[in-house]
């Protein structure tokens, strides 16, 4: 941050220096290109803020941490207070300054950061740059550029590869228009699970203990209720059956055919009283 007065006035202007919004460099997992534009950003900051190849030497030292701090600590005393050398090593070692075009494309491989579209589009600048003509040379020469797009996907890519194998791509721009079409099919899926999942049901508060037991206790009684009502209406289906099986022969004395034998009247001494007449008669 840098502070100057205004001429002529007490107003003060606080101008934010560049090189405060840059981020440090550990060299893990770094590729050549998040390198090589982690150093452009080095040097624009440095340019903005008027610093002097010393001064951005320094800030270096202060950015540079994890593992790539121990390979900028065998560097020479020399080569550290020199911008233009500290610069050159930098890209030698991480920007891959020294390694040819050719070797860019032929070992090149998939990252894990980026989709099968991505590396198609690097390998073709790559095999470009290498003056190979894989975008208007001969059928073969553009059907070895999809197959060696094919052979780097890496092993997490195996079940893309085999489906490429399968249908016999020709050139990178048939290539390119099938990975186009997955890559939207795979957008469209995904915002279709989002958009499910935005409008799921939430999870019920759970109920308080009193109001459990009390629910408890009416699904017990419900229950002893409901055993009660099915044993009345199975003693009602079963009780025609238990009439219709009792026979004149079974159903005791209470029910026999045959005259029910009174005691005799202790005044007439008859068993059975035609009139009432007859019986003051006979009395």
């Amino acid at each position: 941050m840098v502070a100057s007065n205004a001429s002529g006035g007490s107003m003060t202007r606080i101008r934010i220096s560049a090189t405060s919004d840059l981020k440090s460099f550990s060299g893990r997992d770094a590729t050549e290109e998040k390198s090589r534009t982690w150093l452009n950003k080095l040097q624009s900051a440095a340019k903005r803020d008027g610093m002097s190849p010393a001064e951005v030497c320094l800030l270096m030292n202060d950015l540079i941490t994890g593992l790539a701090r121990q390979w900028y600590l065998q560097l020479s005393r020399d080569i550290r207070s020199s911008w233009n050398d500290l610069s050159s090593q930098f890209q030698y070692q991480y920007c891959g300054k020294r390694v040819s075009v050719a070797r860019k494309y032929y070992h090149a491989t998939k990252r894990s950061d980026e989709t099968p579209l991505e590396y198609l589009h690097r390998l073709t600048v790559a095999g470009i740059r290498t003056k190979l003509r894989v975008k208007d040379g001969n059928a073969t020469e553009r059907r070895e550029h999809v197959e060696h797009f094919i052979d780097t996907l890496g092993s997490h890519e195996q079940a893309l590869a085999d489906q490429l194998i399968m249908l016999s791509i020709e050139d990178a721009d048939a290539l390119e228009r099938i990975l186009r079409a997955r890559q939207r099919s795979r957008d469209r899926q995904g915002k279709v699970v989002y958009n499910t999942s935005k409008f799921r049901a939430k999870t019920p508060a759970p109920t308080p203990a009193k109001a459990v037991n009390s629910l408890r206790a009416q699904d017990e009684q419900y229950h002893d209720d409901y055993a009660m009502v099915s044993q009345v209406e199975e003693d009602r289906r079963e009780e025609p059956t238990r009439v219709s099986a009792m026979t004149p022969a079974n159903r005791g004395d209470e029910y026999s055919t045959e005259p029910h034998q009174r005691p005799p009247c202790s005044h007439c001494g008859l068993t059975l009283h035609k009139t009432v007449q007859g019986m003051w008669r006979n009395a």
